[in-house]
Protein backbone atom coordinates (compact mmCIF):
# COMPACT_ATOMS: atom_id res chain seq x y z
CA UNK A 1 0.00 0.00 0.00
CA UNK A 2 2.78 2.42 0.93
CA UNK A 3 4.69 1.64 -2.28
CA UNK A 4 1.56 2.23 -4.40
CA UNK A 5 0.93 5.53 -2.57
CA UNK A 6 4.55 6.60 -3.04
CA UNK A 7 4.44 5.70 -6.74
CA UNK A 8 1.32 7.83 -7.25
CA UNK A 9 2.83 10.74 -5.35
CA UNK A 10 6.08 10.54 -7.31
CA UNK A 11 4.17 10.42 -10.61
CA UNK A 12 2.37 13.62 -9.63
CA UNK A 13 5.56 15.42 -8.67
CA UNK A 14 7.92 14.53 -11.52
CA UNK A 15 7.93 17.20 -14.17
CA UNK A 16 9.93 18.33 -17.15
CA UNK A 17 10.80 21.91 -17.99
CA UNK A 18 10.11 22.65 -21.64
CA UNK A 19 10.51 26.22 -22.95
CA UNK A 20 10.17 27.67 -19.44
CA UNK A 21 6.84 25.89 -18.93
CA UNK A 22 6.56 23.20 -16.27
CA UNK A 23 4.84 20.17 -17.74
CA UNK A 24 4.00 17.13 -15.60
CA UNK A 25 5.94 14.08 -16.76
CA UNK A 26 2.82 12.15 -17.76
CA UNK A 27 1.69 15.04 -20.02
CA UNK A 28 5.06 15.33 -21.79
CA UNK A 29 4.52 12.38 -24.12
CA UNK A 30 4.88 9.68 -21.47
CA UNK A 31 1.96 7.41 -20.65
CA UNK A 32 -0.25 8.29 -17.72
CA UNK A 33 0.79 6.11 -14.77
CA UNK A 34 -1.43 3.07 -14.38
CA UNK A 35 -2.53 3.60 -10.79
CA UNK A 36 -6.06 2.53 -9.85
CA UNK A 37 -6.71 5.24 -7.24
CA UNK A 38 -5.86 8.19 -9.49
CA UNK A 39 -8.92 10.33 -10.21
CA UNK A 40 -7.58 12.38 -13.09
CA UNK A 41 -4.10 13.78 -13.81
CA UNK A 42 -5.43 17.33 -14.10
CA UNK A 43 -7.13 17.19 -10.70
CA UNK A 44 -4.04 15.62 -9.15
CA UNK A 45 -2.06 18.68 -10.27
CA UNK A 46 -4.21 21.07 -8.20
CA UNK A 47 -1.91 20.74 -5.18
CA UNK A 48 0.97 22.35 -7.06
CA UNK A 49 2.45 25.55 -5.60
CA UNK A 50 0.37 28.70 -5.99
CA UNK A 51 1.47 32.30 -5.48
CA UNK A 52 -1.17 34.12 -3.46
CA UNK A 53 -1.11 37.91 -3.00
CA UNK A 54 -3.17 40.00 -0.58
CA UNK A 55 -3.55 43.78 -0.24
CA UNK A 56 -4.26 44.84 3.35
CA UNK A 57 -6.56 47.70 4.34
CA UNK A 58 -5.57 47.65 8.02
CA UNK A 59 -3.19 50.19 9.55
CA UNK A 60 -0.91 47.92 11.60
CA UNK A 61 1.12 44.76 11.20
CA UNK A 62 -1.89 42.38 11.33
CA UNK A 63 -3.35 42.21 7.83
CA UNK A 64 -7.15 42.26 7.87
CA UNK A 65 -7.44 40.15 4.71
CA UNK A 66 -6.66 36.48 4.09
CA UNK A 67 -5.94 34.30 1.08
CA UNK A 68 -7.57 30.94 0.51
CA UNK A 69 -6.16 27.74 -0.95
CA UNK A 70 -7.98 24.46 -1.53
CA UNK A 71 -6.06 21.28 -0.71
CA UNK A 72 -7.14 18.06 -2.44
CA UNK A 73 -6.85 14.46 -1.29
CA UNK A 74 -7.17 12.55 -4.58
CA UNK A 75 -6.46 9.17 -3.03
CA UNK A 76 -8.84 6.32 -2.19
CA UNK A 77 -7.69 6.43 1.43
CA UNK A 78 -7.69 9.20 4.06
CA UNK A 79 -4.39 10.90 4.77
CA UNK A 80 -2.66 13.44 6.98
CA UNK A 81 -1.92 16.67 5.09
CA UNK A 82 0.41 19.62 5.59
CA UNK A 83 0.67 23.06 4.03
CA UNK A 84 4.03 24.37 2.82
CA UNK A 85 4.37 28.16 2.97
CA UNK A 86 7.28 30.04 1.41
CA UNK A 87 7.92 33.77 1.72
CA UNK A 88 8.71 34.95 -1.83
CA UNK A 89 12.28 36.11 -2.49
CA UNK A 90 10.78 39.44 -3.60
CA UNK A 91 9.61 40.25 -0.05
CA UNK A 92 11.49 43.16 1.48
CA UNK A 93 10.58 42.33 5.10
CA UNK A 94 9.75 39.29 7.22
CA UNK A 95 6.24 37.84 7.41
CA UNK A 96 4.54 35.45 9.84
CA UNK A 97 1.83 33.28 8.22
CA UNK A 98 -1.02 31.59 10.09
CA UNK A 99 -3.88 29.18 9.38
CA UNK A 100 -6.60 27.34 11.25
CA UNK A 101 -6.25 23.56 10.88
CA UNK A 102 -9.06 21.02 10.46
CA UNK A 103 -9.42 20.76 14.25
CA UNK A 104 -9.91 24.52 14.68
CA UNK A 105 -6.41 25.05 16.10
CA UNK A 106 -4.35 28.06 15.01
CA UNK A 107 -1.01 27.15 13.46
CA UNK A 108 1.63 29.67 12.48
CA UNK A 109 5.10 29.94 11.07
CA UNK A 110 7.81 32.00 12.66
CA UNK A 111 8.69 35.25 10.90
CA UNK A 112 9.97 34.03 7.55
CA UNK A 113 12.77 35.86 5.79
CA UNK A 114 12.46 36.13 2.00
CA UNK A 115 12.84 32.71 0.39
CA UNK A 116 12.36 30.71 3.61
CA UNK A 117 9.79 27.86 3.82
CA UNK A 118 7.95 26.26 6.73
CA UNK A 119 5.42 23.45 6.96
CA UNK A 120 2.16 23.67 8.93
CA UNK A 121 -0.04 20.70 9.84
CA UNK A 122 -3.54 20.83 8.31
CA UNK A 123 -5.00 17.54 9.54
CA UNK A 124 -6.60 14.39 8.26
CA UNK A 125 -8.51 14.58 4.99
CA UNK A 126 -11.01 11.91 4.02
CA UNK A 127 -10.48 9.92 0.82
CA UNK A 128 -11.20 11.97 -2.32
CA UNK A 129 -11.99 15.14 -0.39
CA UNK A 130 -10.82 18.73 -0.20
CA UNK A 131 -10.27 21.38 2.42
CA UNK A 132 -10.05 25.12 1.88
CA UNK A 133 -7.60 26.79 4.23
CA UNK A 134 -7.48 30.53 4.95
CA UNK A 135 -3.96 31.97 5.19
CA UNK A 136 -3.32 35.17 7.10
CA UNK A 137 -0.19 37.23 7.67
CA UNK A 138 1.47 39.47 10.24
CA UNK A 139 4.27 41.85 9.27
CA UNK A 140 7.48 42.70 11.10
CA UNK A 141 9.10 46.12 11.15
CA UNK A 142 12.30 46.15 9.13
CA UNK A 143 13.38 46.41 5.51
CA UNK A 144 10.60 48.22 3.66
CA UNK A 145 8.11 47.69 6.53
CA UNK A 146 8.08 50.82 8.70
CA UNK A 147 5.23 49.64 10.95
CA UNK A 148 2.39 48.76 8.58
CA UNK A 149 1.93 45.63 6.47
CA UNK A 150 0.46 46.98 3.22
CA UNK A 151 0.47 43.72 1.26
CA UNK A 152 1.95 40.26 1.29
CA UNK A 153 2.43 37.20 -0.89
CA UNK A 154 3.09 33.55 -0.22
CA UNK A 155 3.89 30.48 -2.27
CA UNK A 156 1.63 27.77 -0.86
CA UNK A 157 0.85 24.13 -1.56
CA UNK A 158 -0.59 21.18 0.29
CA UNK A 159 0.84 17.68 0.36
CA UNK A 160 0.74 14.45 2.28
CA UNK A 161 2.57 14.71 5.57
CA UNK A 162 6.10 13.33 5.20
CA UNK A 163 6.75 10.02 6.99
CA UNK A 164 8.38 10.10 10.39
Amino acid sequence: MFRQHLTLRMAALFSLVVSSVVVPHFMAGAQTPSVPNQINPNILRQNEPRILTVNCTSTGQNCDRTASLTIYNNFDAPGEFVLYLTAPASHCSNVNYFITDRNGQRRETGFLTPGRREMLYIGRLDARSRYTVQIGAIGQTGGCNSGRLGSWSVEAFGDLMPPG
